[in-house]
């Protein structure tokens, strides 16, 4: 099956994306053995590795901010799933550039004064004015490494540790205080140390703006107020929302996500991320939550009237990724709400859509009715699947190779939107893979945290 525009747009702009960071690297590198590496003597040249570490430390530290920056080009084709895995890998190089650093420069200075190694760290604190900005710096990273661990992390509440990340803009701005006092690479060169502040200025300034300054402009742009509450079945409701200004039609792409504050009690002080689950701009926004957790829960109390920041479209679950080919969507749960967008925003082209939505039983389908009607309409497939109770006009069992294979008779020549519960995403992926799918061909979207 041949790429098509949106595939080779996302591929070019993810090798420009690596390209960029490796291009950076290399410069600093080449920078450091031509000014810093060769002309450092021979009882320092630890000492300069340990600046050369520093200098890739301060540069993946950045790299951290740019990937959670939500700068929509990168939300758009590098994709929340691909940024996320590489926030994480991101954050281990931090923590061992961040010892390699800490032990290179001391070990050396130790070397060369014949100290031992804790008497060489009080004696930096006492020549070295800042050091002490270093290791701040230090800690809290230490400390939000130590959080953002998958198992310390899946027992915080989401605000919480978004709160903890959030002091990562302390010790960026200790390190850079730091860096420009202490640092021999920059302290030595005007075009380095200005390139240095560039660096800061660009990626600081690109999360100013996309992280509160876009946010802010478009509450009085479009003053996005919650105008409907609707209770749906499966336990879930729809929060309609309107504004101000008219969307316009390229406002976002169905299957994408937002995440979304609301200026309501219990709420205010967190965001959390919900799909848009309407199809066009041109039928407004619309989030469908279901009440899971405490958040959750009091989200389905909001009354009309509510303000709120909407912060996105985020997220490559859309439905452009399924240009070229007739599109499968698979369903578990609430993962109904993008694919429910995702078919309206077909159109036309829904005719050939086949949707397996799978639920525990027939009370906890979510937007069923939507489903029927679009179905009515475009002349789309829809089969249900329940593991309890199944009515004659469903299927009983979960979704796996055998029913795949009933239901979709041409499944190796489409293109598969997959979303749900992780397990349930997992085990349908490799069920897909096994009856001839294209890896390249499913896409799911995958959250780090859970709303709740």
């Amino acid at each position: 099956m041949a790429k098509t525009w949106a595939d080779k747009k996302q591929e070019t702009i993810r090798t420009l994306f690596f390209s960029v960071i490796f291009l950076n690297a290399f410069g600093i590198f080449l920078f450091w053995l031509t000014n810093n590496w060769q002309n450092a003597p021979a009882d320092l040249r630890l000492v300069s590795i340990g600046d050369l570490l520093g200098l890739f430390l301060a540069l993946s530290v950045l790299h951290q901010f740019v990937l959670q920056s939500r700068l929509p080009v990168m939300e758009r084709y590098v994709g929340t799933v691909l940024q996320q895995r590489l926030h994480r890998l991101n954050g281990y190089l931090i923590f061992y550039l961040l010892l390699a650093h800490i032990f290179f420069v001391t070990f050396g200075h130790q070397h060369l004064h014949n100290l031992n190694f804790i008497d060489q760290t009080v004696s930096q604190f006492e020549h070295y004015p800042w050091v002490w900005l270093a290791y701040i710096a230090a800690v809290i990273l230490i400390g939000v490494i130590a959080m953002s661990i998958t198992m310390v992390r899946s027992k915080l509440r989401y605000e919480y540790w978004y709160l903890i990340h959030l002091s990562v803009y302390i010790a960026v701005l200790s390190a850079f205080w730091h860096q420009i006092n202490n640092g021999l690479d920059l302290l030595s060169n005007d075009v380095f140390r200005a390139y240095w502040y560039a660096l800061y200025i660009v990626v600081l300034g690109t999360i100013g703006w996309y992280r509160f300054g876009r946010l802010v402009m478009r509450y009085f742009i479009y003053d996005f107020t919650v105008s409907k509450v609707e209770k749906a079945a499966g336990g879930v409701v729809s929060i309609y929302i309107s504004s101000k200004k008219p969307l316009p039609d390229d406002f976002f792409i169905p299957g994408q996500f937002g995440i979304w504050r609301f200026f309501a009690k219990k709420l205010w002080w967190q965001t959390h991320p919900f799909t848009i689950s309407t199809g066009s701009p041109k039928n407004g926004l619309r989030l469908t939550p279901k009440a899971v957790g405490d958040y959750t829960t009091d989200l389905q109390k909001i009354k009309p009237g509510t303000k709120l920041f909407f912060d996105g479209p985020h997220g490559v679950f859309t439905t452009e990724r399924l240009e070229g080919a007739k599109p499968l969507f698979i369903a578990g749960g609430i993962g109904i709400t993008p694919i429910r967008a995702m078919l309206e925003g077909l159109g036309d082209k829904a005719k050939d859509a086949i949707v397996l939505y799978s639920v525990r039983s027939p009370g906890d389908l979510a937007l069923s009715s939507e489903l029927e009607e679009i179905s009515k309409r475009t002349g789309a497939k829809i089969h249900y699947i329940f593991s309890e109770n199944a009515p004659k006009s469903g299927y009983k069992g979960i979704i796996d190779k055998q029913l795949v294979a009933k239901l979709v008779k041409d499944v190796k020549k489409r293109k598969v939107a997959l979303c749900g519960p992780p397990g349930m995403m997992s085990a349908v992926e490799q069920a897909l893979i096994e009856l001839g799918v294209p890896k390249e061909h499913i896409f799911t979207e995958r959250f780090a945290f859970t709303a709740k």
